[in-house]
């Protein structure tokens, strides 16, 4: 009766490993740091785009003005905002 020993997951990786060649390691360390980068050059593109705490800080302001001027009218109206400004997606300068 043949005896049949069970691999560890840790030797079964060593093992995969040792038979992955060198070229196929490159490669993929070399796509890992094209995402990489990729990634960073992106991130620094979006956050460019994002409105300023400030600029936020202004648009809540205006926001919270008209609030006040309409209640003048209608007292129990409220004025809610909306769209990107109200998600989170507005960019820099989209309100002008």
């Amino acid at each position: 009766m043949a005896h049949t020993q069970t691999m560890s997951p840790q030797q079964h990786f060593r093992d995969v490993q040792a038979s992955t060649s060198p070229p196929i390691q490159r490669r993929h360390a070399s796509k890992m740091r094209f995402v990489a980068e990729l990634s960073q050059c992106l991130f620094d593109f979006v956050i460019q785009l994002l409105p300023t705490p400030e600029e936020m800080a202004i648009k809540e302001d205006v926001r919270k003005l008209l609030e006040r001027l309409i209640r003048t009218i209608e007292p129990d109206s409220r004025l809610l905002s909306f769209g990107s400004t109200a998600n989170g997606f507005s960019l820099r300068n989209s309100g002008k």
